[in-house]
């Protein structure tokens, strides 16, 4: 065997670290082309990761059924496009709430609609005029929320009048990435493709860990079953709750439904005594105005709907075999407050599923490690043997 000189295993290397260098190269220049379309990517990501369980899957169960025709990659495809019209349509339906419980006769609310779509700006200034005035009713009922109307009205003339699609797809190149509307029409593009995609891509990560099949599939259903968790038994709950005391406070003291609503749904989030924050106020108001049998109606009827829909969540978190605890509520209340700070509106997605990964992985990773409950892992792992 003939000794080697430096110059051989240099030659012999060079070719493996010239390939490796423009490769590294390569990634680093998608990098950068990817940089300004990050947050629409990231909160695509997360909007599918979120509604995959509840929404793409069920589609997807019932086209195995009734699509028989369809090989399995038509089949996916024809699913991710009903799932991402079938949320746009989720995404609307505030709006939608706030014009038929706004305007006089409830039909208009599809022509304001239109013209919205049309870009009309006498319907543009007639809907920010509105959540104005839905915003200073909201302050007029819970003070200390830091919102000011006059803030509302612009973003929405801003945001509404930016709303065409060629304008958008202007400012999104002019611009990176544009206005808000600009980066959701590219993050509602990319949900498709995550949900269609989306499931190959795990997969073939999960190849590449040191997990077995077996485990992969628990880790999986382990994801499916948190993602659950979380859209029923803490943002689920907390919008049955905002519904349930809409509907008394439209009742009982004849306040606006859509805005009780949706304060209620976003209090509701702060666990123990958060939906105690919305109707305390109601009540002493209606105290104050000595309509007092009301006001005792109205927190008895809050605090039975708590009750009952606490009582509800706790039997569907049994169900799905996941313990109710108060700590990760609050959690997720604060990873939206943080999503908010760091991300604006897209915090409202990517804050949850940020938690939603870290407890997934934590509690599935770290005890293959000894760190951790092993013993609960290995229960867990036995109570979710693969059902054939």
């Amino acid at each position: 065997m003939t000794d080697r000189t430096p110059q051989d295993v240099l030659r012999d290397w060079l070719p493996h670290a010239l390939m490796l260098s423009l490769l590294a190269l390569s990634g680093w220049l998608l990098a950068r082309v990817f940089a300004p379309i990050s947050d629409p990517v990231l909160l695509a990501a997360a909007l599918a990761a979120l509604t995959y369980p509840i929404l793409f899957e069920p589609l997807n169960h019932l086209a195995r059924r009734r699509l028989t025709f369809l090989d399995d990659a038509w089949r996916r495809s024809v699913v991710a496009a009903i799932a991402t019209l079938a949320f746009i349509l989720i995404l609307v339906s505030p709006l939608v709430l706030m014009l038929l419980t706004t305007l006089d006769r409830p039909g208009d609310a599809f022509t304001v609609l239109y013209g919205l779509a049309r870009r009309d700006p006498e319907r543009i200034q007639q809907v920010a005029v509105m959540g104005e005035e839905r915003v200073q009713a909201m302050l007029a009922l819970y003070p200390k929320i830091p919102l000011q109307p006059g803030e509302v009205r612009a973003f929405l003339e801003r945001q509404l009048t930016r709303s065409d699609v060629g304008r958008t797809f202007l400012d999104f190149l002019l611009h990176g990435t544009g206005g808000f509307i600009a980066q959701l029409v590219l993050a509602l593009t990319s949900l498709f493709y995550f949900y269609d995609f989306g499931p190959r891509v795990v997969r073939s990560l999960l190849a590449y860990t040191p997990l077995t099949p077996h485990q992969r599939v628990l880790l999986r259903r382990r994801f499916q079953s948190a993602t659950y968790r979380v859209m029923t038994d803490t943002l689920g709950t907390a919008l049955i709750k905002g519904l349930c005391m809409g509907a008394i406070a439209w009742i009982i003291a004849d306040s606006n439904f859509f805005i009780v609503a949706a304060v209620t749904t976003f209090i509701s989030l702060l666990p123990v005594i958060g939906f105690t924050f919305v109707w305390l106020p109601l009540a002493s108001l209606l105290w104050a105005q000595q309509q007092r049998v009301d006001a005792i109606c109205l927190a008895i009827a809050a605090v039975a709907a708590s009750w009952l829909v606490d009582h509800l969540g706790e039997r569907l978190t049994h169900s799905l075999d996941h313990r109710r605890t108060v700590w990760l509520s609050f959690l997720l209340f604060l990873s939206l407050i943080g999503g908010l700070i760091a991300f604006g509106a897209k915090g409202f997605v990517v804050g949850p599923m940020a938690v939603v990964f870290v407890v997934v992985l934590g509690s599935f990773w770290l005890p293959l490690y000894g760190i951790g409950d092993v013993q609960e892992t290995a229960t867990v792992q036995a109570s979710e043997q693969p059902r054939a």
